[in-house]
């Protein structure tokens, strides 16, 4: 459980969600938080990047993806914080993260999942 009330494996926001989810699931059984979260992320994806055609503002297909990890992390305001200079330097080490762990999985596939390991 994170200091934002954020639990299970992909750390949703219990707050948030707990009209649409059940909050003692998500905290216990690792397959539904997972579904759960796979759901969510298909929403920001579909209903925010895509939407508001994030891929299109630099010409980047993987703005998708930042601009989907951002809202996922900070909440629809954040769709455009990883491409925004004033965004506050923690927000922006957290994008950075996300980039590079993005970055290796689309060059070595699923073995770079390991590096999140420490392996």
């Amino acid at each position: 459980r994170s200091s934002a009330g954020s639990i299970g494996l992909m750390q949703i926001n219990r707050h948030v969600w707990r009209g649409l989810y059940d909050v003692e699931r998500l905290a216990d059984d690792i397959a539904y938080n997972a579904r759960a979260g796979n759901e969510i992320l298909v929403h920001y994806l579909v209903d925010y990047a895509i939407r508001r055609k994030e891929h299109e503002v630099r010409g980047d297909l993987d703005d998708l993806a930042r601009a989907t990890y951002a809202v996922y992390n900070g909440g629809p305001a954040h769709l455009r914080r990883y491409r925004e200079a004033a965004t506050r330097a923690p927000l922006k080490a957290i994008d950075e993260a996300f980039w590079h762990k993005y970055q290796a999985l689309r060059a070595e596939g699923a073995a770079a999942v390991r590096s999140c390991y420490g392996r």
